[in-house]
């Protein structure tokens, strides 16, 4: 869960950034500010091998310390700084936004105001399930237990199924788990959120989202006409959730796919959060509070952002891949720090470039990693089953006395032991498992996994 220390600061005094019609400006040279943009640069420049097309802008309040595109964008043209790029995948975060902006208030006819806790079918009474019904809390927090369309569509329902269809069928197939027992952020969810924007505010939702992005001086952002939009990406959609990007159909019920952005309009857009000039205060804090499951557990991800932490700083993020190239926003409250990253590959490896210059701007030090033998009395306070939602986390001893990690689907992680209750993977120094223990307890009550800054908490279930 984010700690105290993040809320307040992300409620705090807002920090210093331009007003509504000024744009970020940049930092005063010194030294000191020389030296980190030539090892910024350096990074940059590194991953721009591998990664083809890359823009970044990396600001401290309203000071833009580094604005940079390098190599080539989707047209095979140089890349430029503060051109428009596709972002389909940032549609529920600001959908999101949309929607909490309007809590306590009336919608359009007789929709009742929205609130939380009430169930989705109180606004969409055509979205009625038998048992248990998910509420607007659960579809944003991604714990509805709606099944995603995508997994049951006719081959002919994906060349192009519209919004009332698509809504249909979810409402057909019903829940996959109990509201609030499972964490899987899908695109069923996205379809009510984006139909609920709709119906609440009385307009279709590009025009509800564009009162959004007026409203936050984005001048850059909106639907635009295809003829007008960049070009696009070949591949699988995907957004970076629950530590595991999962892919999405490439269907635009609501015409999505034209959804436009900037660099520099995602950064103001960040800065306007944190200084509560889009939300009150209290909504803010729903928004960035990390969601739990019934069955234990904290799933990282708050009211549409995830939620990371780097060297003991918390930070909230958006991204994903799809059409318009690999997208990732990320802001550190605490520093005042806003870093946003655009590169033309759909599979670009965006977050962990994040933390690399996070790390360069925090000086922050990569833990050097030890393997250290495992008392084998420790070791049986650890293994055993872990569970989050409905996710099944294993913990086993090998045959060389090193613990093993597996999660689902996904393959064994051979656990390090760093002492006290922590291991990193041994394939992957940035994935770390801290146990839970208690000096009455003779075994583990929890585990926290943290990977590419995010965090999940599994509860002990054997």
């Amino acid at each position: 869960m984010l700690s105290t220390m993040l809320l307040a600061s992300f409620l705090g005094a807002p920090p210093s950034r331009p007003c509504a019609s000024q744009a970020p400006h940049p930092r005063p040279a010194t030294q000191e500010t020389q030296d980190l943009e030539a090892r910024l640069d350096a990074c940059l420049v590194a991953a721009s091998k591998t990664l083809g097309g890359l823009e970044v802008e990396l600001s401290i309040g309203s000071d833009t310390l580094l604005h940079r595109a390098l190599g080539a964008g989707i047209d095979g043209k140089a890349r430029r700084v503060g051109a428009r790029l596709r972002a389909p995948v940032a549609l529920r975060a600001l959908v999101s936004i949309a929607l909490l902006k309007r809590l306590g208030v009336a919608g359009a006819g007789e929709v009742p105001p929205l609130d939380l806790d009430r169930p989705i079918a109180a606004f969409l009474p055509a979205i009625t399930f038998e048992g248990d019904q998910p509420s607007l809390r659960q579809v944003l927090a991604g714990t509805s237990g709606l099944t995603p369309y995508g997994d049951v569509l006719t081959r002919a329902q994906r060349s192009g199924s519209s919004a009332d269809e698509l809504l249909a069928i979810v409402a057909a197939e019903g829940l996959v788990a109990g509201p609030g027992r499972c964490f899987d952020p899908n695109e069923s969810e996205i379809l009510l959120l984006c139909r609920l924007l709709e119906v609440h505010s009385g307009a279709p939702l590009e025009d509800a989202l564009g009162a959004l992005f007026a409203e936050a001086g984005l001048a850059a952002t909106g639907f635009v006409a295809e003829a007008d939009a960049p070009p696009r990406v070949q591949g699988e959609a995907t957004l970076e959730l629950d530590l595991v990007s999962r892919p999405t159909p490439a269907l635009w019920p609501f015409g999505e796919d034209r959804l436009c952005t900037t660099v520099p309009d995602l950064a103001r857009l960040a800065q306007l959060l944190a200084g509560r000039e889009l939300l009150p205060e209290g909504t803010l804090a729903e928004l960035i509070i990390s969601q739990r499951v019934e069955l234990g557990g904290t799933t990282g991800f708050g009211l549409g952002l995830d939620l990371v932490q780097l060297g003991g700083l918390q930070g909230v993020t958006l991204g994903g891949g799809g059409i318009g190239g690999a997208l990732h926003v990320v802001r550190y409250p605490e520093r005042d720090l806003t870093l946003v990253l655009a590169a033309t590959r759909a599979d670009a490896p965006l977050a962990e470039l994040a933390r690399d210059l996070a790390s360069l701007v925090f000086d922050v030090k990569p833990a050097g990693v030890q393997d250290l033998p495992l008392p084998p009395a420790l070791a049986q306070r650890l293994v055993g089953a872990y569970q989050v939602g409905c996710d099944l986390l294993t913990v086993r001893l090998d045959s060389e006395g090193r613990l093993g990690l597996n999660w689902m689907d996904r393959s064994d992680r051979t656990l390090l032991y760093q002492g006290e209750a922590r291991f990193v993977a041994a394939e992957n120094a940035d994935t770390v498992v801290e146990f839970r223990l208690e000096a009455d307890d003779p075994r583990a009550r929890s585990l926290v996994l943290s990977e590419h800054g995010q965090r999940i908490e599994a509860v002990r279930i054997d």
